[in-house]
Formats: C-alpha cells, structure tokens, sequence
C-alpha cells in the first residue's frame, strides 16, 4: 500500500475482495516500490520484515545488527551458507559444450569415416593400377619403421622386373626399354647396397662412442683421468693420482705415516685442533677447508687454493704460502711468524690480529682484508701491495717495506716506528696518532689526498722523498732529514720542523701556517708559492731560498740568514709591512 494509505481505503477493499487472507502493508516512503526505491528503502529488508521468522532466518544473507545498547548474540552473527553443488554445475557445463561442439561439427568417428571413404573414391582407383592395396596404404601406421636401405633397393628393382613383365605382355618391352630398365635396376642396387654399407658403418661408429661415452661416464663418477690428460697434467709436475679426494680420518693417518698430500681434495674437510706440523699440502685443494686451531708449523701451502677457508687461531709458523690462494679465508689470530709468502693472495679475508712479525713477503697482494691489530713487526716485503683495508692499531715496528704500495688504508695509531720504506708509495691512506718514528724513508712517496695529521715522523730519514697532496698537519719532524725532498700542497699548518735538516728541500704551494720551523736548514730549498703566515722561522738558514710569490704575514724571522734569496737585503721593509720580525 503507499505510504500515508488509509486502512479503509478503496485499493485496500478491492485487495481483500480479491484475496482474503491478505494483510494490509503500507511502504515506509513512497507512492509505490520504485519510488520507494529511488528514496532510500531496502525493497527487500522491507519485504522480509512482513514474513514469518522462521523463512527470514533461512534466507538470511547478512548479519544482523542488534538494538542501540545491545552486544550481538551468535544468532545475529550467523549467516547460512548456501550448499553449491559444484559438481553438478561443471557437468551440466561439460553436457552443454559437447552439445554445441556435436551441432557444429558432428560426430568424429563419422566424420572420419566418411573422409575416408571420399579418398578411396578418389584414389582407389589409381592404387590399384600401381599394384597396391587401397585399405593398406590408408590403414598405414603414420609412423612406419625405417626399412633396410638395401631391402628397400630390393623392392624397388622387384617392382621394377614386375613392370618390365607388364610391359612384355603389352608387346612394348623394345630393347631399348629394356636396356634402360637394366640400367636403372643395377644403379639402383649399386645405390642401396653402397648406402647400406654406409648406414652400417656409421651405426657401428655411434655405437661405438655410446660405449666410449658410457664407459667415459663411468670414470668420471669414479674420479679417473683420461690418459691424455694424465700425460698433460704430467707435463706441469702434477701428480693426477694424488688427486683424490681425503677424509679427515685419511688426512690423520697420511700425516702420520709421513706421507705427502700434495695435490689432494680437502674442500669442506674439517682438520680442525689437529697437530699438522710439517704437513706437505703442495698444491692442494682446500677450498672452505677448516683448520681453525691447528698446528700448521712448517706446513707447505705452495699454490694451494684455499678460499674461504678457515684458519682461525691456527699455528703456521715458518709456513710456506708461495702462490697460495686466501680469497676471503679466515685468518684471525693466526700466527704466521716467519712465514714465507711469494706471489700470494690475500683478498677479501680477515687477518685481524694475526702476528705475521719477521715473515718475508715478495710480491704479495693483501687487498680488501682486516689488518687491525695485526703484527708485521721485523717483515721484510718486496714489491707488495696493501691496500683497502682497516689497519688500525697495527703494528709494523722494524718493518722493511721496500717498494710497496700501501692504498686506501686506515691506519689509526699504526705504528711504523723503526721500519725501512725505501720507494715504497702511500695512496690515499687516512689516520690518526700515525708513528714513523726513526723511520728510514728514502725516497718513499705519499700523496692522492692522504690524510695523516698529528704523525709522529721525528728522527725520519726522508731524503730525497716526495709528499704531494698530503695533510700532515700538527706532524712532528724534529730531528728528521729532508734533504732534496719535494713537498708540494700539502697541509703543514702547526708542524714542529725545529732544527730539521732540509737542504735543497722545496716546499711549493703548501700551508705552513703557524709552523715551528726556528733553525731550520732549508739551504738552497725553496718555500716558492706557501703560506707562511704566522711561522717561526727565527735563527733559520734560508741561504739562497727562494721565496717566490710566497706569502707572509706576521712572520718571525729574527737572526734567520736570508742571503742570496729575495729577501735578503729587503727584511726592514717586509717588517714594516707584514709585520715581519
């Protein structure tokens, strides 16, 4: 009923004349449905409110929200699943495609059948004539097996001698015609039983090197060389019979027995706390092999690979590691005092307070590898690299490091005190509380924007050496040699050079600023192009240096001998106007 419809309304008589158990219901809104629609009302909702409980509980399809103030119960909260029978649908679905597929293209076998009989009709006639079976040749196996070359020579010559018959009993076999069959029939068997030969031979040679490959396959899973490759190997002195892969177990034994395991497979073995003194390991694989706490002493590790490899707090003490591998291989706190290490490499790893005091290294790449607290006290390296690490508080006391490369290195309070570092270069290095103390370092090299303030470089033998680009501010030099040293844009500002020995020494284009440089002997150097502002330079000998476009400003220069340089003769007018005293 609409909304404001009244109960004896006229629609409502005609409604129970014509059904007379039906129940008024006026719509919340709205003259009818649709507009009650188009106004907000749950058409639905409204019509589930007029029916009995028990069929709105069966056609729930949401939950229920219970009155303002109210918790919902379980009742309010359930919603009745429908049951769908799944498989019901997917057959009724299956049953309707098949249908539409029949009604487009028919029966299969049918169609097949009667495509068949078409080609007979066409063909059948024609096969006949050439002597074959119509239902034969269509009832073929699509995949028929390949026939002997030379018995397919042989049907084709019979077939051959059955047409020259033909021919005969026409009359037309000429003897032309025949010589020509006779040609063609001996070609034809020429033909198949050269190729059949040829198939044969080329079948013994694949079976042939199946058995090759099979028994090859077979030595491989047992780990056998070729012959061939024995002799290779043999040319370079490597045993291929050591070649073998060794337990822990066998390693123990060997060792024991005084046997060699050169050339063994120890990868992934765990020879872990084991006493290995004199163990001869030439050329061995050891790939992640651990020898964490073993006794190494002696040991030869010449040419072994050993990456990743494990070797953590092991003795190797007077071990030899010529050409050995130690790519990211563990190294802490081992002890590899008087080691010899020729042509290794050490990348990636971690050496972190290993003692390597008194080892020899020659040729030697250490390179992307922890050195903190190590010890190379007393090492003599020849023509090695260091580089890109962290070596703090390391220790190379008594070092000789002669034509080394040292790069990208962090070397807080490293301590190089003593040590010998003739042509040996340093790149790009960063440190503080740095020691050179007494070092000798005769034309060593530093620069690349190395940063080392506050080094400790008193009593350095830095004769004829170069540092280019280098902050040494706050540096000690007192008592040191620089005589024919190149120091170019560098940072000297606060340096101590008191009394240093300097002669030919030429300082171009670098801070000096605030320098301690009183009694300094700079004979015949050069300060060309520095700043001086604010040096000390009382009492030193500037005899013959040149002064070029350097800049002064409240320099001390009392009792200093100036002559033969710029400002000799010219120091009362530098005083009244820097300020020069």
């Amino acid at each position: 009923m609409p909304e404001k419809a009244a109960p004896g309304a006229k629609d409502w008589e005609a409604w129970k004349k014509a059904y007379p158990d039906s129940r008024p219901y006026a719509l919340p809104k709205g003259e009818n449905l649709f507009a009650a629609h188009r106004m907000g009302v749950d058409i639905r909702a409204w019509i589930m409110d007029a029916l009995p409980e028990a069929f709105r509980k069966r056609h729930k399809i949401a939950p229920s929200l219970p009155e303002p103030g109210k918790h919902p119960t379980a009742e309010d909260l359930t919603v009745p699943i429908p049951a769908i029978d799944v498989k019901a649908i997917v057959d009724k679905a299956s049953k309707e495609m098949r249908g539409y597929l029949d009604g487009k293209m028919g029966d299969p076998v049918a169609m097949k059948a009667q495509m068949k009989a078409e080609l007979l009709a066409r063909v059948g006639d024609t096969l006949k004539k050439a002597g074959l079976d119509p239902e034969e040749v269509l009832n073929a196996s699509p995949s028929p097996k390949p026939n002997a070359i030379a018995a397919a020579g042989d049907t084709m010559t019979a077939k051959l001698a059955l047409n020259a018959e033909a021919l005969k009993k026409q009359g037309v076999f000429t003897p032309d015609v025949e010589q020509k069959f006779g040609k063609i029939s001996s070609d034809i068997k020429k033909m198949s039983q050269e190729g059949q030969a040829s198939f044969d031979a080329g079948m013994a040679k694949l079976a042939a090197a199946k058995e090759t490959a099979a028994a090859a396959s077979i030595k491989v899973k047992a780990q056998e060389m070729p012959p061939g490759a024995k002799a290779t190997f043999a040319k370079f002195g490597m045993d291929t019979d050591r070649m073998v892969k060794r337990t822990r177990e066998e390693v123990i034994a060997m060792h024991g027995r005084g046997e060699s395991l050169s050339f063994a497979r120890l990868a992934g073995v765990d020879l872990s706390g084991l006493d290995l003194s004199g163990i001869d390991l030439n050329q061995a694989q050891c790939q992640k092999t651990n020898f964490a706490g073993s006794v190494l002493d002696g040991a030869d590790f010449t040419q072994v690979m050993a990456m990743e490899a494990d070797f953590t707090g092991a003795s190797m003490q007077k071990a030899k590691l010529d050409k050995c591998m130690l790519i990211k291989a563990k190294l802490k706190k081992a002890d590899l005092r008087e080691a010899v290490m020729n042509m290794a490499t050490i990348q990636e790893a971690d050496l972190s307070e290993a003692d390597l005091s008194g080892s020899t290294i020659y040729m030697t790449t250490i390179m992307k590898t922890s050195l903190a607290k190590a010890k190379f006290n007393d090492i003599k390296a020849n023509l090695s690299v260091f580089s890109d690490g962290d070596a703090s508080d390391t220790a190379f006391k008594g070092a000789r490091l002669e034509r080394c490369l040292i790069r990208r290195l962090t070397l807080d309070r490293a301590n190089f005190s003593q040590s010998t570092l003739p042509s040996t270069t340093f790149m790009e290095v960063n440190g503080e509380g740095v020691s050179i103390y007494g070092a000798d370092m005769h034309k060593t090299r530093m620069g690349n924007n190395s940063r080392l303030p506050g080094t400790d470089l008193r009593n350095v033998t830095f004769t004829q050496g170069s540092l280019r680009e280098t902050d040494l501010s706050g540096s000690k030099f007192t008592g040191s040699c620089l005589d024919g040293a190149l120091i170019e844009k560098c940072d000297l500002h606060d340096a101590d050079l008191y009394g240093v020995c300097a002669k030919t020494c030429r300082f171009a284009k670098s801070n000096l600023e605030g320098a301690e440089m009183r009694h300094i002997n700079l004979f015949c150097g050069s300060l060309r192009k520095s700043r001086l502002v604010n040096a000390d330079l009382r009492g030193a000998n500037l005899y013959a240096v040149d002064f070029y476009k350097a800049v002064l400003g409240a320099t001390q220069m009392d009792d200093a001998n100036v002559k033969r340089s710029l400002l000799f003769k010219h120091t009362d007018a530098l005083r009244a106007e820097k300020g020069i005293t």
